[in-house]
């Protein structure tokens, strides 16, 4: 992940060397970089990518970061429906977000699916989402290809 993160910083305040130091343990500063004072981490990403995590069996410890489905999905047939997500498309029916506030039209670059033993890793990457767009595209797809039990 290519995670960013803006920082107003003053000269004379400590230098940023020490700046890992202060952060949780499971967070951790790679690289320092002086930008203009224009940049802003969000607004200015030129892409977003969201990883999605389908559990294919229960997981007590994985619980508040997957997505467990009872049903057995067939991940070759989720494949081949991916990419009639991709491109240039407007999403409206999958966000509450007005139109007319705002575009729902979002360029998808990539939609993958990768097996991970019990996960299901979906890789999601994108000019912008509109909200709750990718949970939304993760259950249209769940569904299409669900083997109920």
């Amino acid at each position: 992940l290519g995670q960013l993160v803006g920082l107003r910083w003053r000269d004379g305040a400590g230098g940023p060397g020490g700046t890992g130091d202060a952060l949780p343990a499971d967070i951790h500063v790679l690289a320092l970089e002086r930008v203009s004072h224009r940049f802003h981490a969000r607004r200015s990403a030129q892409e977003r990518s969201y990883l999605y995590q389908i559990a294919r069996r229960r997981t007590a410890f994985l619980k508040p970061f997957v997505w467990w489905i009872k049903d057995a999905l067939d991940a070759d047939r989720m494949r081949r429906a991916a990419p009639l997500f991709r491109g240039l498309h407007d999403f409206r029916s999958f966000t509450h977000d007005d139109p007319e506030e705002k575009s729902t039209e979002v360029l998808l670059e990539r939609l993958e699916l990768a097996d991970a033993g019990d996960l299901m890793l979906l890789r999601i990457q994108g000019s912008h989402f509109v909200w709750k767009m990718v949970r939304r595209v993760v259950g249209v797809l769940a569904d299409a290809v669900a083997r109920r039990r």
